[in-house]
């Protein structure tokens, strides 16, 4: 626990020690009125008189103080991120920022941020102890370490725009580099596996209960067939957002089904403004959403709604997958982000990379590059030209022979 904040006007502990003249010397630390820390000390015959010198010299640094320049004490950690809190929830009411992310942003602030540095006044956050809590951190929580320091830093930039701090310490503390790992996009047999284990699954006429939805092979095919995330899938309107009797059917992405931040709904906001796209759509995802028109009840509005007629939501296509892994014995990779991958390594292989963030809604191609195509090891095949520029550089010598 951190100790006490010494506060404008007072001193903290009185340390003594003997000098080798034998005289003692007294030693602390006094805030003045001003916000300045300041160490002072005073040398005595005895313990008594050092202490009484001192506390002379700790008067006089009080009536020294510059009267215009006396500071309140030092705001806590916690009302400085508790004021970022509000400016956030206004950001949110100006639909500048989404609900999902504001509810995020408190979360960490309340469970991770608080506990930790709660307790500190603002100005005694320095870089240090930024560095050391994100070290401790990232040893077992890489990805939560990384958000809770982009929380961080968007609080101390509030406390320098407020004047209570010089500069924000987060900011000389960088990020650990993520290591990148192979990219799993779901072959031809890996699609035909999953495919396989959900219909198994859903058809066993021995599971007790009853039959389940047909919602999450649909989704996945959706999945499958766009690069769709989950949340845009779930989010598809019948009469606004997909097109069936077009020449070239399509969907239209202009909203997702989100959970955090208050109940299960579908809000008009996408991951990014590249997120909104407009995406054709091939035969088996045409057929899939023929057959949930049919099925869908009278009035539906949204293509996949629970049987009361609200949103469906994530968790539950997650629980059900989790439930069809288990007891088809696939591994855990098997997920439906990897339909989006699937996609990805497809579309980059046929319209290369720029055409395939445009696909997935993407705002930059690194992030397609990097986690949503998987790499080819067989480079592309260059022994013509790399033959014809040996032997014309060769003509005439006898390498070839030795060859």
């Amino acid at each position: 626990m951190a100790r006490p904040q010494i506060q404008p006007g007072q001193h903290g502990a009185v340390s003594f020690s003997q000098l080798e003249d034998g005289r003692v010397r007294a030693r602390t630390r006094m805030r003045r009125l001003d916000g300045v820390l300041k160490p002072v000390e005073a040398v005595g015959k005895s313990k008594a008189e050092a202490s009484r010198k001192l506390n002379a010299r700790l008067v006089s640094l009080v009536t020294e103080t510059d009267p215009g320049a006396i500071a309140e004490a030092p705001a806590a950690f916690a009302e400085i991120a508790t004021k970022w809190l509000v400016e956030v929830e206004t950001k949110v009411r100006a639909e500048a920022l989404a609900r999902t992310t504001q509810a995020e942003y408190a979360r960490i602030v309340r469970a991770a941020l608080i506990p930790r540095f709660g307790d500190l006044t603002i100005d005694r956050l320095d870089a240090r102890k930024v560095f050391d809590w994100y070290q401790q951190r990232t040893v077992n929580k890489p990805v939560a370490a990384r958000s809770e320091r982009v929380v961080l830093s968007q609080i101390m930039d509030l406390a320098q725009r407020l004047q209570l701090i010089e500069r924000n310490p987060v900011l000389g503390v960088k990020t650990e580099r993520r290591k990148a790992k192979p990219v799993w996009a779901p072959s031809t047999d890996d699609l035909g596996a999953l495919i396989e284990a959900i219909e198994v699954y859903n058809n066993d006429p021995d599971r007790p209960g009853p039959k389940p939805s047909s919602h999450l092979l649909d989704v996945l095919t959706v999945m499958a067939g766009t690069g769709l995330r989950i949340s845009e899938a779930l989010g598809l309107r019948w009469e606004e957002d997909v097109f069936l009797d077009a020449e070239q059917p399509y969907i239209v992405v202009d909203g997702a089904v989100k959970a955090k931040g208050g109940p299960v709904r579908r809000e008009s906001r996408t991951k990014s403004v590249a997120s909104k796209r407009q995406i054709a759509i091939p035969a088996f995802v045409v057929a899939v959403l023929m057959r949930c028109m049919t099925e869908a009840r009278q009035g539906a509005k949204l293509v996949f709604e629970t049987r009361t007629g609200r949103p469906q939501a994530m968790s539950t296509l997650y629980r059900a997958l989790r439930r069809v892994r288990d007891e088809a014995g696939l591994p855990d990779h098997y997920v439906p982000h990897a339909m989006r991958r699937s996609v990805g390594t497809l579309a980059a292989r046929a319209i290369g990379i720029e055409g395939t963030a445009k696909v997935l809604g993407h705002a930059s191609i690194d992030v397609t590059q990097g986690a949503y195509v998987a790499r080819e090891l067989m480079t592309p095949d260059v022994t013509d030209v790399v033959q014809a520029h040996w032997v014309a550089a060769t003509e005439g010598n006898d390498v070839n022979e030795r060859a």
